[in-house]
């Protein structure tokens, strides 16, 4: 059963501010995107796993897998990663 008081007290879930999809499982991050990479962050190299998406911890951009688990287009519809299991 659900709390209702806990639900009403929990933070909103905030989306990711930029999300990425790529056909590579390790991908780079500077947070350059549209702006000077002097302005984005240090490179940082991040690895997909299971979950089929990794977070930048510098600018919370997210990277999702094409065809992982994570990989739903905006409007919900599966965007092939049932084909690909």
């Amino acid at each position: 059963m659900i709390d209702a008081a806990k639900l009403a007290s929990a933070p909103p879930v905030i989306p990711p501010p930029e999300t990425t999809r790529t056909s590579s499982s390790r991908v780079a991050c500077d947070g350059a995107t549209e702006i000077a990479a002097s302005l984005g962050h240090p490179r940082v190299w991040l690895e997909i796993d299971e979950k089929g998406y990794v977070d930048c911890g510098y600018c919370d951009r997210r990277f999702v897998l094409i065809g992982g688990p994570a990989d739903v287009a905006v409007d919900g519809r599966d965007n092939g990663a049932a084909q690909a299991a």
